[in-house]
């Protein structure tokens, strides 16, 4: 740990390496996407621990999630692929429109993973 000097300055975070410094060593503008997590606490030393707090940097990404259940439901379209072939290959409008409405029935979720960059933490002796 290295003993540090903050300023919240609307709209950042100066940290400076001394209170009488003029120019601070790193600026971190704030933005939206920012949070700042729970207060923790982390050992110190043998005989002391810190209080820690997060300015973490979250952002969420889409990936596709299956439910419970729909496996099930997606071996019994997988079932009728031959079917989906013979009406493709007879022209059959309504076979065709009969299995693209059990594939939209079945849909796909989207699961939104939240995923976490540290931007700075800072630590105190006292809470």
């Amino acid at each position: 740990w290295v003993r540090i000097v903050m300023q919240a300055e609307n709209p950042a975070i100066l940290l400076y390496n001394h209170k009488d410094d003029k120019d601070a060593f790193q600026e971190l503008p704030l933005q939206a996407a920012y949070s700042l997590s729970d207060i923790s606490h982390q050992v110190f030393d043998q005989y002391a621990k810190v209080f820690t707090i997060k300015l973490q940097y979250i952002f969420y990404k889409e990936r596709a999630g299956i439910r419970p259940g729909q496996v099930t439901k997606m071996q019994k379209l997988t079932d009728k692929i031959g079917f989906l072939a013979k009406a493709v290959e007879d022209a059959d409008y309504k076979g065709v429109k009969e299995f693209a409405s059990d594939m939209k029935k079945l849909g796909v979720p989207l699961e939104h993973a939240p995923q976490i960059s540290e931007l700075l933490k800072l630590a105190s002796t006292s809470f």
